[in-house]
């Protein structure tokens, strides 16, 4: 029987108030995440975040501030 490591990103929290913005993402999968990401956000330029690693089971949050 062959077994796979599989992340599964999901955006489990959104934030924001015209002021501060944030998202929580989180590794529901049973395998770790590591790659690239780029975000955007409502009033942000867009924000490259290089080699992110998400363990499984684990959440990040990545904001503006």
């Amino acid at each position: 029987m062959i077994s796979e490591s599989i992340p599964h990103l999901i955006l489990s929290e959104v934030y924001y108030d015209g002021t501060d913005e944030w998202i929580e993402i989180t590794n529901i999968g049973n395998g770790n995440f590591q790659g690239n990401f780029i975000l955007s956000g409502a009033k942000s330029t867009p924000v490259f975040l290089i080699n992110i690693s998400i363990l499984s089971g684990e959440s990040k949050i990545f904001g503006d501030t």
